[in-house]
């Protein structure tokens, strides 16, 4: 599977980044490779901030603009994410999806403050 349409920094492989940020980034209209994840950012690891950012029109199979992968803390900061989309492209992963705007899978420390979310969705699920 591949992930981060605009950015792919650890997510499933076995390289985590150690204390990454990422500021003023437009992860706009980005979507994964081969149905992946994380329309826009596919990301895992430490210390791991995002913050002044905007997320719009992504599309991916889970994570519609971002998905965290293993690891913690993540900040997301002063973010907006407008009408991102978690929703299956084919057959090749059916069924419902997860995280219209965020999925954080094994994230066990996850702050999310000062943002905006509008219209964003997943397919079956709540987004």
């Amino acid at each position: 599977m591949y992930g981060g349409g605009g950015i792919d920094a650890g997510g499933v492989s076995d390289v985590l980044r150690d204390s990454l940020s990422i500021r003023n980034c437009d992860g706009s209209n980005d979507e994964p490779y081969h149905d992946g994840s994380g329309g826009a950012i596919q990301i895992g690891g430490t210390n791991i901030t995002i913050r002044n950012s905007t997320f719009a029109e992504n599309v991916a199979n889970d994570g519609g603009a971002v998905e965290f992968v293993r690891g913690d803390p993540f900040y997301v900061d002063n973010c907006l994410f407008v009408r991102n989309h978690a929703t299956s492209s084919g057959d090749r992963y059916p069924g419902p999806r997860y995280g219209g705007a965020i999925l954080a899978w094994g994230v066990p420390d996850l702050h999310v403050t000062n943002c905006t979310f509008v219209d964003n969705f997943a397919v079956g699920r709540l987004g």
